[in-house]
């Protein structure tokens, strides 16, 4: 299986919070799936700890690709042409890390317990 995690996902499983459900820590643990984050969660886990959303995420928040790299994940990249896409389809949520994430089709809808 491939999944997307998004910024929450991506820090829940790095601080082992239970907000992650179990379902997802398995699917995460499971060597035979590849797990991936996108550059638009590296920026978002930034942006937010920068205006003081995230204050317990100063380590994550400065080296993000190094978290990445340190679990083994993959890191998504995005496009001019895939941010044009995202940004054409119509809107279903707030933000646009979660656009571009259902317009990659491996969005991890499994990711949260809530």
């Amino acid at each position: 299986m491939r999944a997307l995690l998004d910024m929450h996902a991506f820090l829940w499983w790095l601080t082992g919070s239970r907000r992650l459900s179990d379902k997802a820590r398995y699917a995460i643990a499971d060597e035979a799936n590849e797990v991936l984050i996108g550059a638009a969660s590296a920026w978002e886990i930034s942006t937010k700890h920068l205006l003081g959303k995230l204050p317990d995420a100063d380590l994550i928040a400065a080296g993000v690709a190094g978290a990445v790299t340190n679990q083994d994940f993959g890191a998504l990249a995005m496009t001019m042409e895939d941010v044009a896409r995202a940004g054409a389809l119509p809107a279903r949520t707030a933000t646009p890390s979660t656009e571009y994430s259902s317009h990659r089709h491996f969005r991890a809808t499994w990711y949260s317990s809530q």
